[in-house]
């Protein structure tokens, strides 16, 4: 009786292992088979992704409007300077570029006719 009692016993443990491992699977499974569960995790996942993301950009926008705001306003005083300092010459270039367009548009024309 001792023979079958051991093997009885060793049965037994064989058949809870056997439990044991197909219940770890079975849950696997069912984490597995909870589709919508994994899509709203890696949902919640990617907004705070992008959540991130939207605030680094904001961000990197401000240092880049910091940083192109100044040089243009630095090329916009000297422009200012340099029409207040010498008008004339400023106003020939003007009258020099107006009238050539006007030769350019005249030629188009009369060759369009």
């Amino acid at each position: 009786m001792t023979s079958n009692t051991k093997v009885t016993e060793e049965l037994r443990a064989q058949v809870d292992g056997t439990r044991e491992q197909l219940g770890r699977t079975v849950a696997a499974l069912a984490s597995k088979a909870h589709v919508k569960d994994r899509v709203a995790g890696k949902a919640a996942t990617l907004k705070g992704q992008a959540t991130t993301l939207k605030g680094q950009a904001t961000s990197l926008r401000g240092q880049v409007r910091g940083k192109a705001v100044a040089p243009a306003r630095r090329q916009a005083g000297r422009a200012t300077h340099l029409v207040r300092s010498s008008p004339v010459p400023v106003a020939a270039v003007t009258v020099a570029v107006a009238t050539a367009a006007f030769l350019v548009m005249r030629r188009r024309s009369r060759r369009n006719r």
